[in-house]
């Protein structure tokens, strides 16, 4: 045993535990099992002291003889931190795709038109374009105080732009900079999830039907944001096993897993989420986080 097993064991580093029967301090072990039938069990979810975690057990074999069995583990709260943060780079990678691919276009479309000599055309782009961001911008920034939800929402506008998709930034919106004791990286991966599989829903309609929206709000008791697309809805079969399974609407894993981390994260915020159907005809989900709530995992 070394030092992060007896952490996650809540044994002081010098403990002793060689000659003890190991169901003493993991009562529900498969060690044994792996040991009995030499099968190795990759990343197996188990409890151990109220810390969700996330066990490899393999056998030990020599000349094909098995010996031993080894576990390891980790914190299955730091493997879902390291996930959050890959998320939110992706996503402010894919903002920044997003925003260059269509101001190589704007570029391009000026190129051209000072090349056929008109100027107008080209300065009433240029200032539209100008006009446009600067407008928007200055909307986010005065309705949402924090810097990093800001990046998020423009980087969601931008992304909108370009799948030709009309992201409504609800003119209701209002929040402060969050509470300390509330886990920033979680609220943007809430949203960030919700919003991506609004995105995703909503490519499936023509141009015109492709509608987002997004409202936040800060009541000075709780944090509220919905998010609500013009989509077909989640089902009701969908709807009953939502809490409890990994479901996806699609083939792939990705969207189930956005789904059961939008629920996990909620959980770990002592929130509360809610679904429906929304006035676009599509799914809703309204997520309420009270700021006097603490993380669960702390």
């Amino acid at each position: 045993m070394n030092n992060a097993a007896a952490n996650i064991l809540n044994l002081a580093n010098n403990t002793t535990i060689i000659g003890d029967n190991i169901e003493q301090h993991i009562p529900n072990t498969h060690l044994l099992n792996v040991l009995m039938n030499g099968e190795k069990q990759l990343d197996k979810l188990m409890n151990i002291n109220g810390h969700e975690i996330i066990v490899n057990r393999v056998p030990m074999k020599v000349n094909g003889k098995i010996v031993g069995a080894v576990a390891s583990f980790r914190l299955q709260s730091e493997i879902e931190q390291m996930a959050i943060e890959l998320s939110q780079v992706k996503q402010y990678t894919e903002s920044l795709r997003a925003q260059t691919h269509e101001f190589k276009n704007v570029l391009y479309t000026i190129s051209g038109l000072i090349q056929l000599n008109a100027s107008e055309e080209a300065l009433s782009i240029i200032h539209k374009e100008v006009q446009g961001h600067s407008s928007l911008t200055q909307f986010i920034t005065n309705r949402v105080k924090d810097p990093f939800l800001n990046g998020l929402i423009i980087g969601f506008f931008n992304r909108a732009r370009e799948l030709k998709i009309q992201l409504i930034f609800d003119e209701d919106s209002y929040l402060e900079n969050f509470p300390e004791n509330i886990e920033k990286s979680l609220i943007i991966s809430i949203m960030g999830n919700l919003l991506t599989n609004a995105f995703e829903e909503v490519e499936k309609n023509k141009e015109q039907q492709r509608i987002v929206r997004l409202f936040i709000l800060d009541n000075g008791e709780e944090i509220i944001f919905e998010v609500e697309d013009s989509g077909n809805g989640l089902a009701q079969e969908k709807l009953d096993v939502l809490f409890s399974e990994n479901i996806s609407t699609k083939d792939t894993k990705l969207r189930g897993y956005g789904l059961r981390k939008v629920i996990s994260s909620i959980h770990d915020l002592n929130g509360s989420l809610a679904l429906g159907e929304g006035d676009l005809g599509g799914a809703l989900f309204i997520v309420s986080i009270s700021k006097r709530g603490i993380i669960i995992n702390e």
